[in-house]
Formats: structure tokens, C-alpha cells, sequence
């Protein structure tokens, strides 16, 4: 994947919203894990 993105403008539209996309569904995922693991506790 480095190796792939190092010859690749970083600051292609593309690649930013890819980014911008992940980085939302990362942390809707642990935000979602971290719920669940609150309602184990109760």
C-alpha cells in the first residue's frame, strides 16, 4: 500500500476523500465497539 501511495500526489482529491471516508468509518466502528462494550458492563 506505501509503495502504491509514495508515487502518488497525497493531495489528490481522490485520495482525500478515501481518507476522509475511513477515517469516519473507523471511528463510527470504535465508537459502536466502545457502546457495546458499555452495555456489557451493565
Amino acid at each position: 500500500m506505501q509503495k502504491i501511495a509514495s508515487d502518488k500526489d497525497l493531495t489528490d482529491t481522490r485520495v482525500v476523500g478515501v481518507t476522509e471516508k475511513l477515517d469516519v468509518l473507523i471511528n463510527e466502528f470504535y465508537i459502536a465497539k466502545k457502546r457495546n462494550d458499555d452495555l456489557d458492563l451493565i
